[in-house]
C-alpha cells in the first residue's frame, strides 16, 4: 500500500477512515471533498487515491471492517480521534456526518437531529416532520446510535427511537402548541434526560 511505502503506515487506519468521508457518495459536486482527496496524497508519496471501488471506497471499508470488528474498543479510539484529527487539518469538519464510523460522524447527525426539531416544534407540518425522521434514521444508522455506552448517548438514543415513532411525532403535528412538548409515547423516557438535554 501507498500509505505504508511512503513511511505513513501508522496512518493507513485513520486514513481510511477519512476516505469514508471524502470519498463519500453525495448528490452533486462537493469541490471541499475534492479538494480534500488531493490533501490526502502526502500520505500516499503524492499518489492519487483513486474514488470508486478500486481505491478511495474499499480503503473506507476495510477501515470501518477494522473498527467495527475488533474486540477492544479502547484499541481503536486513539485511531477515531487522529481520524477526527485528519478532518479538522483537511477543513472537513462540516462533513463529519457523511461517516458512518466516527464519533465525530454521530455527534454531527445528532446536531442535525436536533436543528431539524427545533425547526419541527416551531413549524409543526409534514415536511418538518419527514426531516425530523429522516435526521433520526440517519443518526440511528450510524455505529454509535446502537454501540454508545455513554450515559447522555443512551438516552439520545431512546429518545432517537421514540421519535422514529410515528405515532409520536404526528400526535405533535396535530395538537395545538404546547410550550413544554413531550409525546405521549416518550413521556417515560423523561425523568432519564439530563437536564441540559431538555429541549
Amino acid at each position: 500500500m501507498a500509505c505504508v511505502a511512503s513511511g505513513n503506515g501508522l496512518d493507513a487506519f485513520p486514513v481510511g477512515l477519512v476516505c469514508g468521508v471524502v470519498f463519500a457518495q453525495v448528490q452533486g459536486p462537493q469541490p471541499d471533498l475534492g479538494a480534500a482527496a488531493v490533501r490526502l496524497e502526502r500520505f500516499t508519496g503524492d499518489r492519487r487515491i483513486r474514488p470508486g471501488p478500486e481505491e478511495g471506497w474499499r480503503w473506507a471499508e476495510t477501515a470501518a471492517w477494522v473498527a467495527r470488528n475488533t474486540e477492544d474498543p479502547a484499541c481503536v479510539r486513539p485511531f477515531l480521534d487522529r481520524a477526527d484529527g485528519l478532518l479538522q487539518e483537511l477543513h472537513l469538519v462540516g462533513y463529519a456526518g457523511l461517516s458512518d464510523v466516527l464519533p465525530s460522524g454521530f455527534e454531527a447527525r445528532l446536531a442535525a437531529y436536533a436543528k431539524a426539531l427545533s425547526v419541527f416544534l416551531t413549524d409543526r407540518s409534514e415536511r418538518t416532520l419527514s426531516d425530523v425522521e429522516c435526521r433520526v434514521s440517519s443518526a440511528l444508522g450510524h455505529d454509535h446510535g446502537h454501540s454508545s455506552t455513554a450515559r447522555n448517548e443512551r438516552v439520545q438514543i431512546r429518545l432517537l427511537e421514540s421519535i422514529r415513532d410515528r405515532t409520536c411525532c404526528r400526535e405533535m403535528v396535530q395538537v395545538d402548541f404546547n410550550p413544554n412538548p413531550c409525546p405521549r409515547g416518550a413521556q417515560h423516557f423523561r425523568d432519564d434526560i439530563p437536564a441540559d438535554l431538555v429541549v
